[in-house]
């Protein structure tokens, strides 16, 4: 198997292995919460990685999966393009991170709402006078914050 795969086949294992995790401890004592969850993650990740390393092992270094990488300095390009395209990088990256900098220290004020209440004499919102005359009284408590 080649890296693609083995990365796709490890994103499906988990979506699949995670939920029957939690299936499995819905029937137990401990039932769904996050120490049982982060325990059992925990410890089969654990053993898996165990029997993995074991199975490694008893093949040879030619059998092995290994990722090579290789990186090369790279120049200021090549030409006149070359260089404009990587000083507009530069800027680019500056610019977000200023921008992430700014975002970070002066957060952006949510919404704020003002509460305006009519209570009835008891202090529920109920029987309190809905229809008046003129003339007539009525008594409510009115509040707001």
């Amino acid at each position: 198997m080649g890296g693609i795969e083995r990365v796709a086949l490890s994103f499906g294992l988990s979506i699949a292995v995670v939920p029957l995790i939690g299936l499995i401890l819905n029937y137990t004592p401990w039932g769904i919460r996050l120490e049982p969850i982060l325990y059992s993650v925990a410890s089969f990740i654990f053993i898996t990685s165990i029997i993995a390393w074991l199975r490694r092992r008893r093949l040879t270094e030619h059998e092995r999966f290994a990722i090579q990488f290789h990186m090369t300095m790279l120049g200021w390009g090549e030409g006149v393009w070359g260089k404009v395209l990587v000083i507009t990088m530069v800027i680019a990256i500056l610019a977000v991170l200023g921008t992430l900098g700014y975002v970070i220290a002066i957060p952006k004020v949510g919404e704020t709402f003002t509460e305006f209440y009519i209570l009835g004499q008891e202090g529920k919102a109920a029987n309190y006078p809905r229809e008046l005359k003129v003339g007539e009284e009525g008594k409510v408590i009115v509040g707001d914050c």
